[in-house]
């Protein structure tokens, strides 16, 4: 599968390994009273992998700064470093308090700094709490509920609860590779029922992923558990290496370029487009391996399976294509030429399933119409975008 042929589980433990050493280096450079070892921690577990994005992040922040500190007052705003620093912070959701009443003071890159360092303090308390092991099984929080312009934890649901179990066992019984990189990199699922989410997972939240408390049938909330997996593994894979060229990064302007999503029709990073190009692939794979095991899946939804699977592989035919001209225009790094060239192993790999899926929805009336409805829906896929967004 497209992410186990780049990060093995031998080669995620190493990669955190190396990622630790790194942070602790420059943690010391930064504080001569640094941890020289981080926690007693297994590399999978979970609260290890969140502690040190937290210190990554931390660090990152306090770098910046410094290098801020050191250009010349009356030049720091009109720096790249400075905008760096204002993006980090943001990044942080810290943006509002460092940055009080919509200004961003002269004072910001040392603020920065201190709040940098108040929070390695922070994170050099949590490492005494260990050791952080792995479990075999992902564990349930309580539900997040939308309230006014915060979200706020709302107690447990012993039905979502119940879901994720039979998600689970419905994955394991049709795709017991896509059940062991759920389990294997999902640690924390949490029920949200904020408006429009689906599902989603962060960088900065390794193993965590959030999904709506009303993710049903099963069938749709397994799928949700695969493809914020996928989303967790090329996270591992960005910790170490860099996929995307600088100059795709960041335009000489300070702008970032934007490439065309098919998904929502609209103007996304190239980042955003490796990571839906991998993620809707996992998808994919997940829809034909549900309709092999039709005789665990409601006859009511192979139409379903069939119309998401004809669907996703269209969808990331278009992205791969644009990733390609990418990588010929030098775009992508050597890592990232190398996960899209998995990627595209694995779309093409369901060539065939794709054409015997559609074959067999012309069979019937039903599966007819429906493939009339998805020839439309494609074809709008050319056409020029609905939106622009700056959303990553």
């Amino acid at each position: 599968m497209i992410l186990d042929r780049l990060v093995s589980p031998g080669a995620v433990g190493r990669d955190a390994e190396h990622r630790l050493a790194r942070a602790l280096a420059a943690w010391r450079q930064l504080d001569r009273s640094a941890p020289r070892s981080g926690p007693p921690a297994d590399p999978a577990s979970g609260r290890f992998r969140c502690w040190l994005a937290e210190v990554e992040d931390a660090l990152a922040i306090a770098k910046t700064a410094t290098s801020v500190l050191r250009i010349a007052p009356g030049k720091r705003r009109a720096s790249a470093s400075w905008s760096r620093l204002v993006d980090l912070v943001a990044d942080e959701g810290i943006l509002a308090r460092l940055a009080p009443h919509g200004r961003i003071p002269d004072g910001f890159p040392t603020r920065a700094l201190a709040e940098s360092r108040k929070r390695l303090r922070a994170c050099a308390r949590k490492a005494g709490r260990g050791p952080w092991t792995g479990t075999p099984e992902p564990e349930v929080g309580a539900v997040l509920v939308e309230r006014g312009l915060t979200i706020r934890p709302a107690g447990r649901d012993a039905r979502f609860e119940a879901r994720v179990v039979r998600a689970l066992a419905l994955l394991d019984a049709a795709w017991p590779e896509g059940a062991a990189m759920v389990r294997s990199r999902t640690w924390r699922i949490v029920p949200v029922t904020a408006w429009a989410t689906v599902s989603y997972s962060s960088a900065r939240q390794p193993g965590i992923a959030y999904i709506n408390v009303k993710s049903a049938p099963d069938l749709r909330l397994a799928e949700d558990l695969a493809h914020e997996a996928a989303h967790m593994r090329l996270h591992e894979i960005e910790a170490v290496h860099e996929l995307i060229a600088k100059g795709a990064r960041e335009a000489a302007d300070g702008s970032e370029p934007r490439f065309y999503s098919p998904w929502r029709r609209e103007w996304r990073p190239l980042r955003g487009l490796v990571h839906a190009a991998c993620t809707f692939t996992v998808g994919a794979i997940f829809f034909e391996r549900m309709l092999a095991a039709a005789a665990r899946i409601h006859p009511s939804r192979r139409v379903w399976l069939a119309m998401r699977l004809l669907e996703e592989r269209a969808s990331v035919a278009i992205a791969l294509g644009i990733l390609a001209r990418a990588r010929r225009r030098r775009m992508l790094t050597r890592d990232g030429a190398r996960v899209v060239a998995a990627v595209t192993r694995d779309h093409g790999s369901l060539a065939g399933a794709a054409r015997k899926r559609a074959a067999w929805l012309r069979r019937s009336p039903e599966g007819r119409a429906a493939l009339l409805a998805l020839e439309r829906r494609l074809a709008s896929l050319s056409k020029r975008p609905t939106r622009w967004s700056w959303t990553a």
